[in-house]
């Protein structure tokens, strides 16, 4: 089960999986999900930070997850920016996946070495 954690002004997932990949992605999806209506009750300005500081490998299957889930976020703009990702250094994998496959322009990302943001 993924913690799920409301700070103030954004709600933050966090996957305790070390692998993310076709065995498990209906999970994760579900888990972004339930992070993405917790977010939404929050007002006025729902802020969703996925945190990958966890996560060694994400397959495709969990890569369109994470994109179906920004999708919903930003549909009707109902998330600020849509979701943020946030990657630590066993995640720099993840990282560039997305940027790979072209998908990381999509997001906006933080490094979780520096708390600052990464174009």
């Amino acid at each position: 089960m993924t913690p799920i954690h409301e700070i103030p002004g954004q709600v933050v997932v966090k996957p305790d999986l070390w692998r993310i990949d076709s065995a498990n992605a209906e999970e994760f999806r579900k888990e972004l999900e339930g992070g993405l209506k917790k977010a939404l009750e929050r007002r006025p300005h729902p802020r969703l930070v996925v945190d990958f500081a966890n996560v060694n490998f994400m397959s495709s299957a969990g890569l369109r997850q994470v994109i179906n889930v920004q999708r919903e976020a930003k549909t009707n703009n109902r998330i600020r920016g849509g979701m943020i990702l946030r990657f630590g250094p066993v995640s720099k994998r993840i990282q560039r996946a997305l940027d790979l496959a072209g998908f990381l322009p999509l997001f906006k990302t933080e490094d979780l070495d520096t708390s600052e943001e990464v174009d």
